[in-house]
């Protein structure tokens, strides 16, 4: 056991440090090796060993079965052992590298338990570091004899990605139909697709959106359609690797009310100078509206009736508000005020006795037709016409 522990130190003595380049959106590295270049490292140091080694195909491909193609970063511990042991085989040497930049090893992620055909190299996901998660990293084992002679080697690799870390979900607003609302995450990681989620039926609300660099709280704007109480909830998911994905913590319940129908209201209407008219509303949901009328011009009535006397052709804005969910709904009426007309009287007179006296009028101003007139005079006369005449 001891022997062995050496040489998997001897073996990862030289530690490369090296600088990542990563997409600020994704978590893979973007300057890995090529397959092609890590295959000719590998098939190097193989023939270095004095053994052949099978061309790389890309990808998990069963040289080490015991490895599984990816893992997420939760997953715990993995024990990896090589598909097939060597007869005469009394040690294993493993190497586990990653090629971001520079071939780097770490001794430090894995631990050799057991002796000859019984070791097994125990990998340790919690210790690979976030910024690894994304990157292939390879595996290598060399079995060799009691005289140091290689017997085989193989190499494989697998990749870690990140489980989404739990964040809290927060947010009761209670908000009027129509109206936008808000539930949170108190915070976010880069390169997670977040979704928020309607309990009831899972279905998405929205866009999903990406944590940026820094992390930080995330937003969910929705205009809930539905009145009444909806719980919602947050999914996160490694893009990289799907199944690496969390609920967050909690829900967040919107409760969304009504706003009051106004179920009449005067209708528009036309007055003349000095006239009044009554201005009236009800709403489905009186006793618990407040009202208030507003003219435009700093005139005001809180109560569902308003007698009014405008001068000139006035705009009426009406605001009912629940008193008790806040809610409201506006609506308006024109009353529309006519000036007076002005009429000029004349007439033939003085005429003899026997001769009619002929009444004339000219109207003026007001709006429309003229379509009513009336005449009064001595003895009872009385005419509606424009014009009138008076026999003598």
């Amino acid at each position: 056991m001891k022997n062995l522990y050496r040489v998997l130190s001897i073996t990862y003595v030289m530690v490369v440090l090296l600088c990542f380049s990563q997409n600020s959106n994704a978590q893979t590295p973007t300057n890995q090796w090529s397959k092609s270049k890590i295959e000719k490292y590998f098939s190097d140091r193989a023939k270095s060993f004095g053994v052949e080694q099978s061309s790389l195909k890309g990808g998990y491909k069963d040289s080490i079965r015991s490895l599984a193609a990816e893992y997420c970063s939760d997953f715990g511990v993995i024990d990896v052992v090589p598909n097939l042991w060597d007869s005469e085989t009394t040690a294993i040497t493993w190497t586990i590298q990653t090629f971001v930049g520079s071939p780097e090893f770490h001794p430090d992620w894995a631990e050799v338990v057991g002796t000859g055909t019984s070791t097994v190299l125990k990998f340790y996901l919690d210790r690979v570091p976030p910024e690894y998660f994304g990157a292939a990293i390879w595996f290598e084992f060399k079995q060799t004899n009691n005289l140091g002679f290689t017997l085989a080697s193989e190499f494989d690799n697998t990749t870690v990605y990140l489980r989404p870390t739990a964040f809290n979900v927060s947010g009761a607003p209670k908000v009027c139909i129509g109206n936008s609302a808000s539930v949170s995450l108190s915070g976010s990681e880069v390169g997670i697709d977040y979704t928020l989620k309607r309990v009831s039926d899972d279905t998405q609300i929205g866009f999903t959106i990406t944590g940026a660099v820094g992390g930080g709280v995330i937003n969910f704007p929705l205009t809930p359609t539905v009145v009444g109480d909806t719980e919602y909830y947050v999914d996160a998911v490694n893009p990289d690797s799907p199944s690496c994905a969390t609920t967050m913590n909690g829900t967040a319940t919107v409760t969304v009310n009504n706003s009051p129908v106004i179920t009449s209201i005067s209708p528009a209407s036309a007055i003349c100078v000095g006239q009044a008219t009554t201005l009236n509303a009800t709403t489905n949901m009186d006793p618990d509206v407040d009202y208030f009328w507003d003219d435009g011009a700093g005139n005001t009535k809180n109560t569902a009736s308003w007698n009014v006397s405008p001068t000139t052709t006035t705009t009426f804005n009406l605001t009912v508000t629940n008193r008790i969910t806040t809610c409201s709904r506006t609506a308006s009426v024109t009353i529309t005020v006519n000036s007076n007309p002005t009429i000029t009287t004349g007439s033939n007179s003085p005429v003899c006795q026997g001769s009619t006296v002929n009444l004339t009028s000219t109207p003026a101003g007001g709006s429309g037709t003229y379509s009513t007139f009336s005449w009064t005079g001595p003895n009872g006369f009385i005419a509606g016409t424009k014009d009138a005449s008076i026999p003598s």
